[in-house]
């Protein structure tokens, strides 16, 4: 496809389609799972990303947390407002889950070399699938070579949930702590 011209995924604009018909017809039947209602697929789709996903970053990767009756520690209708009006981006870089499944070593031909990451580094490892995977990763991986790894694991939310989830301030004031302490 990059040798076509073609240089974006469109995870992201199906991301925002399943959100605008959650927000139209909560209730409605869905097209893309009939045995589900239009709200229950945004919600999978928050809370278990990973099963729609060709290449899972993680084995249990997902957004936020949750399950089909609702998604916990977020505003649901702030969540498909913000999908709906930019919060997400229509087209993400092509093979970016290649990359970053890469990144955490599941993809053959995308891994990254450990050694290369040799700046002072913090992983904040949230649910999502990264929390203790990832930070098994920059802790045996990237500190072999590097000494200034640090590893936060913080609550079993999901993998976006620092950016709008009710207690995300908590974590933001030790992102910073950790900041000005370096």
């Amino acid at each position: 496809m990059i040798r076509n011209g073609i240089y974006h995924g469109t995870g992201m604009a199906v991301m925002m389609q399943v959100a605008g018909l959650a927000y139209a017809d909560p209730d409605g039947v869905s097209p893309i799972v009939p045995e589900l209602t239009n709200i229950q697929v945004f919600r999978l789709m928050a809370s278990q990303t990973y099963s729609l996903s060709l290449y899972p970053y993680t084995p249990d990767y997902h957004y936020w947390s949750g399950d089909l009756n609702g998604l916990y520690y977020v505003n649901e209708s702030q969540l498909l407002n913000l999908t709906l009006t930019g919060g997400s981006i229509p087209f993400t870089p092509k093979y970016m889950d290649q990359y970053m499944a890469g990144l955490m070593g599941n993809v053959e031909g995308y891994e990254i070399d450990p050694s290369k990451v040799d700046s002072q580094v913090l992983y904040v490892g949230l649910g999502g699938g990264f929390g203790d995977y990832g930070s098994w990763w920059y802790e045996n991986e990237a500190g072999k070579t590097n000494s200034r790894v640090t590893s936060m694991k913080w609550n079993d939310q999901g993998h976006a949930s620092l950016l709008i989830d009710y207690n995300s301030p908590e974590l933001w004031a030790l992102i910073y702590n950790w900041m000005k302490d370096s």
